[in-house]
């Protein structure tokens, strides 16, 4: 959907709309795209409550459905203050209402107008990723796309063992050129850890790797399988105390002394030209300067 037609779409909605109170207790949550809720957020709310300052929710009327979508009136923005409000004993609360009975797809009209609501509480990378999916957003599907091909995807809530959490980083990687860097760093990933996932799906990993990638190999400087065949040989562990040690000696972000130990490694033993650090054009997956790191 293009930035136009998402402002016909909320004017039209926000124009047909009505404000009225609702029962909060017959209000879902569409799990596809709304976040999990913050019991300390919930707790604070209800702590300084004023009906006056909770404002007015957003809800969906989905109107009766029959088959795989349900029917019924969906929260989209104001998830804590109804948790709050239950907690001390309220029935209603007021709210607009938009009619999505008659959208093939409500759920995705609603994702897109959770992205644009006004909360209490910024999203987390994570829960935003979701959101964007569920919205159809076409980055985000794309993304989705190139991570499932390596058997892998964002996770919906942070894991350290599974699945990705560092989206902010995948996303930028993305939109260097399109998905083809990110790709090539996901092949380089999968041929040396077999899995991408946990520990071997850290930011500061994926930066370094793409940046050597984008540096050395798209440069024609660097051969990708012994990169392959020397990364082999280091444990994630290893690799990020060696660039530790770089960071303590001559500063920058932890990404950019992954790479510098990842060019160090594919030095080792090399015959010819050694390849060099490259800083030139490093700002295109995030600042490689102490202190400006990113996730």
């Amino acid at each position: 959907m293009s930035p136009t037609e998402m402002v016909t779409l909320i004017s039209e909605l926000h124009a047909s709309s009505k404000i009225i109170k609702v029962d909060i207790g017959k209000l879902r949550v569409d799990l596809s795209y709304e976040r999990d809720p913050s019991r300390d957020l919930v707790d604070r709310i209800t702590g300084d409550w004023n009906i006056l300052a909770a404002g007015i929710l957003l809800v969906s009327n989905r109107g009766e459905r029959n088959g795989e979508i349900e029917g019924g009136l969906f929260l989209v923005d104001g998830q804590h203050r109804v948790l709050s409000a239950k907690s001390l004993g309220l029935k209603t609360l007021d709210a607009r209402v938009i009619d999505l009975s008659d959208h093939p797809d409500p759920g995705a009209v609603e994702a897109l107008l959770r992205l644009h609501a006004n909360v209490g509480l910024a999203d987390r990378a994570l829960e935003r990723f979701k959101a964007q999916v569920r919205a159809g957003n076409e980055e985000s599907i794309a993304i989705q796309q190139i991570l499932a091909s390596f058997d892998t995807e964002i996770n919906v809530t942070a894991n350290s063992e599974f699945g990705i959490n560092c989206v902010s980083t995948v996303e930028r990687i993305y939109r260097a050129d399109n998905g083809s860097i990110l790709r090539e760093t996901l092949e380089v990933m999968r041929d040396v850890y077999g899995e991408i996932r946990g520990s071997t799906a850290q930011s500061p990993l994926f930066r370094g790797i793409a940046w050597f990638i984008v540096a050395h190999i798209d440069a024609n400087q660097a051969d990708r399988g012994r990169l392959v065949e020397k990364m082999q040989n280091m444990t994630v562990a290893q690799l990020n105390a060696r660039a530790r040690t770089h960071a303590s000696v001559m500063g920058k972000s932890l990404w950019f002394n992954i790479y510098r130990a990842i060019v160090e490694l594919y030095n080792e033993k090399l015959q010819g030209k050694r390849l060099e650090w490259v800083t030139r054009g490093a700002n295109r997956l995030g600042a490689p300067y102490s202190g400006q790191t990113f996730h």
